[in-house]
C-alpha cells in the first residue's frame, strides 16, 4: 500500500510540472540578434540602420554582467534588435574583421577605436561613422536611456548626460 502511495504521489507530481509548463509558460531565453561587423555593416547601408558594438573581453566581470542581467531583458532585446545591429567583439581577439574597406584584427581594431575600458559600447551611423560611445556597466534603465538617445537622434541636439537628466 505504502508503495503505492509513492508511485502515485511521484505520477501526481509528474503530471503537475508537466502542465505547470502549459499553464505557465516559461519565458523564453532569447539572446540579441548579434551578427558580424562585416553583416552589420551590409546590413545598414542597405536599411539605414545604426550599428552598435559591444566592446568586450573574456576577463571582463562588468562585461558578463551585462550578458547576465541587463542583455536578457525583453525591453533591451526589442530596443537593440528594433534599432540597431548589434556585433559582438572581443577587444583581445586576433580573428580577422574589416572594417572601412581594410582589413584589422578585432584586438587592432580595439586600438583604433581608442578603447580604454570594458565593457563600451561604439556606436555607428549606417556608413561606419562614429556616433560616439560609452564605457563602463549600465542598469536597465541608464541603458535603454543611452539606447533612446541613439535610435532617437537625440545625439544631434546635445550630449547624453544632459539628456539622461530631462
Amino acid at each position: 500500500m505504502k508503495e503505492l502511495k509513492i508511485i502515485s504521489l511521484t505520477l501526481i507530481a509528474g503530471f503537475l510540472m508537466l502542465s505547470s509548463t502549459e499553464i505557465f509558460p516559461q519565458s523564453e531565453n532569447k539572446d540579441i540578434e548579434w551578427v558580424s561587423l562585416e553583416e552589420a555593416v551590409s546590413m545598414a547601408e542597405e536599411n539605414s540602420k545604426k550599428i552598435m558594438l559591444f566592446m568586450e573581453a573574456d576577463w571582463c566581470s562588468l562585461c558578463k554582467k551585462m550578458k547576465a542581467e541587463i542583455f536578457p531583458l525583453s525591453e533591451i532585446q526589442q530596443k537593440i534588435d528594433s534599432s540597431f545591429y548589434a556585433v559582438r567583439i572581443d577587444i583581445e581577439s586576433n580573428d580577422d574583421v574589416n572594417y572601412k574597406s581594410q582589413k584589422w584584427t578585432k584586438k587592432e581594431l580595439s586600438q583604433e577605436f581608442g578603447l580604454y575600458a570594458t565593457p563600451t559600447f561604439i556606436f555607428l551611423e549606417s556608413d561606419q561613422s562614429i556616433i560616439g560611445n560609452k564605457a563602463g556597466y549600465m542598469d536597465q534603465d541608464e541603458f535603454i536611456k543611452l539606447l533612446s538617445y541613439i535610435s532617437d537622434e537625440k545625439y544631434l541636439e546635445g550630449d547624453f548626460e544632459n539628456f539622461q537628466n530631462n
